[in-house]
């Protein structure tokens, strides 16, 4: 989940929406972009299956991304993770 109009309070706020949900949730700025991640998950297809829910309870334009290729070298900032 990403949004550069919601920037770093957007993302907190989905962040703490994931965790109601009972998700580990996980906050990275990419750019101007503050992006809001859920998981690891074990494989593509959980992650899909995952997708289908967070589409329904936190944001519409959820969508599947590994991690590790999208932010190879993230840095830890205080309340997220900067790639």
């Amino acid at each position: 989940m990403g949004n550069r109009s919601l920037g770093q309070n957007g993302a907190q706020y989905e962040a703490n929406t994931a965790r109601k949900l009972g998700y580990s949730p996980v906050i990275y700025q990419k750019g101007e972009l503050f992006a809001t991640t859920i998981g690891p998950f074990p494989s593509k297809t959980e992650a899909d299956n995952a997708n289908i829910a967070v589409r329904s309870n936190i944001r519409e334009s959820a969508f599947v991304v590994n991690t590790g290729n999208w932010c190879p070298q993230p840095m830890e900032q205080e309340g997220y993770w900067q790639c």
